[in-house]
């Protein structure tokens, strides 16, 4: 195939770069081997642990997913017990923002998932003290992981009008072990605001576990495809977008001289 120079020229005009992709999470892939970037807390007979291949949970022993890269987050979770990892972004004002995480969760209980929605937090300040489930204490017995986007200036453990959108949730209906798999939610329509990203797992059953990895929002929209292959000279519409392109040029020339 023949190329031509000023049918390389058209490609452009015609087909303008796309705008460059930003990562707005830091540390969202864990590859610095801790937590840095995020804030994480934890209540109850927990562990949130860095982890490489082949560990399994500290509490337990449960094998731990291998992750995408060297490391992953886990959450080893006895009970009662929740915990939740959260990070504040800023979208810029304009342009698409999509967000992707890779999700696991493991349920060790003997029973199918029990999930109040939203799962009321509890009360009490001390969950290590706790030896039975009393809902006088403020704790629901169930089971959830999910992924919230919040308002940063409602508190981190908000389960109301501070949740956003809420992107993954597990319901009773969930399967016992989910992933790892990629999630993923269009972030659109807070271009120009901060949120949070919440992670949070919350169990009185047994043992719920969760892992995550390679978390992401990227902001600019990323190429549709390939770029567009050059025009040939020889193309029998190259002469008339030719003319298209170079009359839309001297339309835009004629409109920026001030009158």
């Amino acid at each position: 195939m023949r190329l031509h120079v000023p049918g390389l020229l058209l490609a452009f005009l015609l087909f303008p770069a796309a705008a460059a992709a930003q990562e707005l999470v830091t540390n969202g892939d864990f590859e610095t081997g801790d937590l840095s970037g995020w804030t994480v807390v934890n209540q109850g007979p927990i562990d949130t642990l860095i982890y490489q291949a082949g560990q399994t949970g500290s509490l337990s022993g449960w094998p731990l997913p291998p992750p995408n890269g060297t490391y992953g987050v886990f959450a080893d979770m006895g009970d009662p017990s929740f915990t939740f990892i959260y990070q504040d972004i800023t979208l810029p004002a304009t342009g698409a923002a999509t967000f992707s995480a890779s999700v696991y969760y493991a349920n060790l209980a003997d029973a199918q998932l029990a999930c109040p929605n939203p799962p009321p937090l509890p009360t009490t300040p001390d969950w290590e003290d706790i030896t039975t489930l009393d809902t006088s204490q403020g704790i629901a017995t169930g089971q959830q992981f999910r992924i919230d986007i919040m308002d940063p200036s409602a508190p981190p453990d908000d389960m109301g009008a501070g949740i956003l959108q809420t992107i993954f949730a597990t319901s009773d209906a969930s399967p016992a072990e989910f992933g790892p798999q990629h999630v993923t939610a269009g972030l659109g329509a807070y271009a120009g605001q901060s949120i949070r990203l919440r992670f949070l797992n919350y169990n009185t059953i047994c043992y719920l576990h969760s892992a995550l990895d390679d978390v992401s929002v990227v902001a600019g929209a990323p190429p549709a495809g390939p770029p567009p292959l050059p025009v040939p000279a020889d193309h029998p519409g190259f002469l008339a977008l030719l003319v298209l392109a170079l009359m839309g040029f001297g339309f835009a020339v004629l409109r920026s001289r001030p009158a």
